[in-house]
């Protein structure tokens, strides 16, 4: 991988920081992991790694060769999916939504499109311009019970419904929609993450710091608490702007 030579970049190492980057700021799949960030989770009670993926897109020979640079196609960086791990051992891979719920959970997303249904046969689309999320762990029962806060803000980039966007009232159910969305992506990540047993999320860790005695008693048996743990979750949309889709027309 090391010995691809881009297009778009002096070097491989540069062409991977600048493409998780991009892929970070731009669709939320993925985000950056520090080397300290990396051995912090490992040695961590409370919260398991998880790392974005690195491969080639077309993986060939020339792509280490200087020719790579003239072809019309060339062998290039992409940084996709994510991996989970338990104890520092790969577990699941999540790709896709999947994988951008996991970053919207834990507020590592600095850009994305989220796409929703706002009619039977139609979709609209909703830019994200902020992303913030709260994580809770409370005890209910002697029970753990997983929290999450997320507000969102975003534009309308995109829509095929026939619906006045002018209309303050279609607005809120738009963000009704898309609250609805984004709950059960979230909710399907989280679910993931418990059937693996794998709390890359930090809910332990966030529950050491709320509960330290509740913590200190049942810690060694965390994976088994957090994989049962019930989930509650609040999603709030704000639709801050439409652009100049106001009124949007069908095409026959």
């Amino acid at each position: 991988m090391l010995g691809v030579i881009e297009p778009f970049e002096v070097t491989p190492v540069k062409s991977i920081i600048s493409t998780s980057q991009n892929a970070q700021k731009v669709y939320g799949i993925v985000s950056n992991v520090q080397a300290y960030e990396v051995i912090s989770m490992l040695v961590s009670e409370g919260k398991d790694l998880s790392l974005p993926g690195i491969s080639i897109n077309k993986p060939s020979q020339n792509g280490e060769e200087a020719g790579n640079l003239e072809s019309t196609s060339p062998s290039a960086m992409q940084v996709k999916g994510l991996a989970i791990f338990r104890n520092g051992k790969l577990v699941r891979w999540l790709d896709d939504e999947e994988a951008r719920s996991i970053q919207l959970a834990t507020s590592k997303v600095k850009g994305t499109a989220l796409v929703f249904p706002c009619s039977i046969n139609g979709n609209s689309t909703l830019t994200t311009t902020g992303i913030k999320s709260k994580i809770k762990t409370k005890i209910r029962h002697g029970q753990p019970v997983i929290h999450t806060d997320l507000n969102v803000m975003g534009e309308i980039t995109e829509t095929s419904c026939r619906k006045d966007l002018s209309n303050p009232k279609v607005l809120k159910e738009l963000e009704k929609e898309a609250e609805n969305e984004l709950q059960k992506e979230v909710t399907k990540a989280i679910t993931i993450a418990q059937k693996e047993k794998s709390d890359i999320f930090g809910f332990g860790d966030s529950l050491s710091r709320t509960n330290p005695s509740y913590w200190g008693q049942h810690k060694q048996n965390w994976e088994n608490l957090f994989s049962s743990a019930k989930i509650s979750m609040n999603v709030n949309v704000s639709i801050v702007n439409t652009g100049m889709r106001t009124n949007p027309y069908e095409v026959n």
